[in-house]
């Protein structure tokens, strides 16, 4: 079984961790509480664009991690 996580896996464990950050930040700082969520919930929506638009279309070996060069389509 192969124990590295791949790039899929770590974007899985960033979104709520930065909603975490977000509202962790609020306690931490003296800024309002819809503030630190709403700065997590922008972290965490770039990271799901991110994930939709831009790594879904990288070539992927089974394993998730990213494929050599030269399976990328040629640039036209």
């Amino acid at each position: 079984m192969n124990s590295q996580l791949s790039r899929f896996d770590l974007l899985l464990a960033a979104i709520p961790l930065a909603l975490a950050a977000g509202i962790a930040s609020s306690f931490l700082v003296a800024i309002p509480f819809f503030v630190g969520v709403a700065a997590g919930a922008a972290v965490a929506a770039t990271l799901v664009g991110y994930g939709i638009y831009i790594l879904t279309r990288e070539p992927t070996m089974p394993n998730g991690h990213p494929a050599p060069r030269e399976h990328y389509p040629p640039i036209e």
